[in-house]
């Protein structure tokens, strides 16, 4: 198995759009397994793309990155610069579109190997905590301590939901357990608004 955890420890900084945080990683993986071992925007087979892609010995291990963040204001003064994240979230989208990634992945993994990951870092508590109240979003929720399972849909429909055909459900083939794992960074970085970030790190067999 790769160190996905090992390699999520070892970054240590926060940052500002999503392809940042996939060269970090990449290059941790790089060092860790060397160059001719890794890719990034690896495409299967069957014409599905992941983010990264790591060769192993038995075969390639795809990779699906999110990084999803509430409006927070960046300090970091190592290198002397200041910057905003997110801002633009929105609940109902972006937990389907979780799982979509993990089904898209349990199609990459049947077809070219034998597992691979979906990594979520973000500093949005609405996805590690568990809810209070009902929304649409419900099945699709990724809180700690949920098992993922079978078919998901939503509460209700929507119109919007067409877009991207968010409308249809998804019917997962495996069993997920949540897990949530902290993530820290450097003590010169400073974070206003959403000061605490944990990723999710969810192996697709």
């Amino acid at each position: 198995m790769i160190d996905v955890d090992g390699a999520m420890n070892s970054i240590d900084q926060v940052f500002t759009v999503e392809e940042q945080f996939r060269f970090s990683l990449a290059v941790r993986f790089l060092q860790r397994y060397g160059e001719e071992q890794v890719t990034v925007e690896w495409e299967a087979v069957d014409g599905n793309r992941t983010d990264i892609g790591v060769r192993t010995e038995d075969s390639i291990v795809p990779i699906e990155l999110k990084y999803l963040t509430a409006k927070s204001r960046v300090r970091d003064r190592r290198f002397d610069q200041s910057f905003q994240i997110g801002g633009n979230h929105d609940a109902n989208r972006s937990h389907y579109d979780n799982i979509k990634d993990i089904k898209r992945l349990e199609n990459v993994v049947a077809e070219n190997g034998d597992y691979g990951y979906f990594i979520l870092l973000s500093n949005i508590p609405n996805y590690w905590s568990e809810p209070s109240r009902s929304a649409l979003h419900d099945e699709f929720r990724i809180y700690e301590g949920r098992t993922l399972e079978g078919e998901l849909d939503w509460k209700d429909y929507r119109p919007w939901m067409e877009s991207r055909n968010r409308d249809q459900p998804i019917d997962l083939d495996g069993k997920y357990q949540i897990e949530w794992s902290d993530f820290s960074y450097r003590d010169d970085i400073e974070v206003s608004g959403s000061p605490n970030f944990r990723y999710l790190a969810v192996q697709v067999n």
